[in-house]
């Protein structure tokens, strides 16, 4: 579902990068919580949606992967989320 939703997104802003962090599953073990980059194709060179992944999973304790133009990953420490997207704001600028 937060794949679908990050590529309206990204179709919706034309040219752009959109960056999603959904609420796991609660439980006794915490969760994983998922993260979705995705990088409009005009914008895939200069940008890598993977790269970009990465160092926001990894803000929140997680990892992923993917190709230039969309990743998924997640990460288990969800109070980390501002911090996070607050990285890829400044892997952006």
């Amino acid at each position: 579902m937060l794949a679908k939703v990050a590529d309206q997104l990204r179709d919706k802003i034309g040219s752009g990068v959109v960056c999603l962090i959904g609420r796991g599953p609660d439980g006794a073990g915490g969760g994983k919580h998922p993260i979705i980059v995705s990088v409009s194709k005009n914008l895939v060179g200069a940008l890598n949606a993977g790269k970009i992944l990465g160092e926001v999973a990894k803000e929140m304790g997680g990892r992923g992967g993917g190709r230039p133009d969309f990743a998924q990953g997640a990460g288990d420490q969800l109070d980390k989320a501002s911090a996070a997207l607050n990285k890829a704001a400044s892997l952006l600028s």
